[in-house]
């Protein structure tokens, strides 16, 4: 996964399919979210899987509505279709991933 900061993040995110984790250092859930996320990448690679960290980033937090950590929010083409907050069951997160790559 790649960490972007908000310079980068519109270019990455305009075309394509991005998955990107909202998250924190100090977030346990967040770094226990890491190795699952890491390990549907390696099954999706048409996807592009970014991290913000939301101590850095407070623009794009305010623009994506990010309250809480960690959030998944996907973007295709430029546009958010699917968020998810929170530390999902694996077999939550693999539906909601798939749902969304549709």
């Amino acid at each position: 996964m790649k960490d972007i900061t908000s310079s980068e993040f519109f270019t990455e995110t305009d075309t394509g399919i991005s998955l990107i984790d909202f998250w924190s250092s100090h977030c346990i859930p967040c770094n226990m979210l890491t190795p699952l996320l890491d390990k549907i990448s390696t099954e999706h690679p048409e996807v592009k899987f970014l991290k913000v960290n939301v101590d850095n980033e407070f623009e794009l937090c305010m623009r994506y509505e990010i309250a809480s950590v960690p959030t998944i929010v996907v973007i295709k083409d430029g546009k958010t279709t699917g968020k998810l907050v929170g530390l999902p069951q694996p077999a939550i997160l693999a539906t909601f991933i798939e749902n969304n790559l549709k």
